[in-house]
């Protein structure tokens, strides 16, 4: 006589149950676009020292602003009031009231890193490539220092290499996302539903067929990766028809 498996067992029960079920559909509630754009977002940062006040970013304003947060009643006062930029907070510095925060310029995605001061219109910018973007990614041990990410996707993941390659002492390490290795490569595959992209990126980039190879071949990431001396971290889309995974398995080969 055969016996059923308690998986097997439990799988029956499972899709009896199922095929029972009789009740009706769960109700989903449903939001109107004005409602979505009416919505109050909130993000906590850090805790001062005395963990009674928590650095918050918040679209009150209609753009994200930096806000501080009284634990004990919940109020929050301003301390960034800005109409048009979005500020990031990160965190209190250690033991005072000054924070970090950042921001880009019109929307150009090149975040910088700017010291607040309490009383000071403006803060300072302590952003390493100004170029670049960048991000806090945490204190050291002790917090006598902060780590400065570099951390990019597709285009994005591009500029990390290049960061390591050739400004490796500025960096401690990186995280390439499906970033593009090989300027070459990447005109030659791109797909004939981007064709629009490829003809401006030889517009940007340069062309294959002309002198442009020479500078897109020493500015790949590829043909510099023996410059690379510091930890990194490569991602890869394994069906990405733009940056295509062989670019991530060279950089790692």
């Amino acid at each position: 006589m055969r016996t059923l498996t308690p998986a097997i067992a439990v799988l029956m029960i499972f899709f009896a149950a199922c095929k029972n079920d009789t009740s009706p559909p769960s109700h989903v509630k449903q939001y109107t676009i004005e409602q979505r754009y009416n919505d109050n977002f909130i993000f906590g940062s850090g805790f001062n020292s005395h963990e009674k006040k928590l650095l918050v970013s918040t679209n009150l304003t209609g753009v994200r602003n930096v806000y501080e947060l009284n634990v004990d009643d919940t109020s929050i006062n301003p301390l960034a009031t800005l109409s048009k930029k979005s500020y990031y907070p990160f965190d209190y510095l250690p033991g005072m009231k000054s924070y970090l925060y950042s921001a880009d310029s019109g929307g150009n995605e090149n975040s910088h890193v700017v010291l607040q001061n309490p009383g000071e219109t403006f803060g300072k910018d302590i952003t390493p490539r100004a170029a670049g973007q960048n991000n806090m990614f945490g204190w050291s041990v002790g917090k006598k220092s902060m780590y400065v990410s570099s951390v990019g996707g597709s285009y994005g993941g591009c500029m990390v290499l290049t960061a390591l390659a050739f400004y490796p002492e500025d960096f401690k390490a990186g995280v390439d996302l499906f970033g593009v290795t090989n300027w070459m490569g990447t005109l030659r595959s791109i797909s004939p539903y981007w064709e629009s992209v490829r003809k401006a990126l030889y517009e940007q980039m340069g062309h294959l067929n002309t002198a442009d190879w020479v500078r897109l071949k020493n500015t790949s990431p590829l043909f510099n990766y023996k410059k690379i001396n510091k930890p990194l971290i490569v991602f890869a889309g394994m069906n990405d028809g733009r940056v295509l995974p062989i670019q991530s398995k060279e950089i790692n080969a």
